[in-house]
């Protein structure tokens, strides 16, 4: 097998695994709550962060587009998860923060999710989980210096 032979087969694996991990979260708890798996990011990267993040902040931790984050951002207003304040040292900027349903949602899920993920981990070794959780930081990386 050739260089680009294996890098076709890494990246279509791990188009693949994304997709089966999405896939996974949102037949386990997403849908029940009414959560797509992008509001469920939005959730769980707000969840260490009190005083909230800037819409800018969390397009950048996700990767995601503002004009996605501004639709994912007011249907989660709607079902009453979070709160958008303007902020305290930028009025032109909305800070995003958690409120009491979000964090308590947020609770409910956490048990389910870490024994899913305990199950999917459960082959791996923990020196194993490290390394590969240093690759795809690595791959992450590159990937954001790439100009296409």
């Amino acid at each position: 097998m050739n260089n680009h032979d294996l890098y076709d087969d890494i990246t279509m694996s791990l188009i693949k695994l994304s997709g089966q991990v999405c896939s996974t979260l949102s037949k386990q708890f997403i849908q029940s709550d009414r959560l797509t798996v992008h509001q469920m990011r939005v959730l769980d990267l707000l969840k260490n962060v009190p005083d909230g993040l800037t819409m800018k902040e969390i397009c950048q931790h996700l990767a995601i587009h503002k004009a996605n984050l501004t639709f994912i951002i007011k249907k989660m207003e709607e079902k009453q998860l979070l709160e958008r304040q303007r902020s305290d040292m930028d009025s032109r900027y909305s800070v995003v923060k958690l409120n009491t349903r979000g964090k308590k949602l947020l609770k409910k899920v956490s048990a389910l999710s870490q024994s899913i993920k305990s199950e999917w981990f459960k082959e791996f070794s923990e020196h194993e989980l490290y390394q590969f959780l240093a690759y795809l930081k690595r791959l992450s990386a590159l990937t954001d210096t790439i100009q296409v």
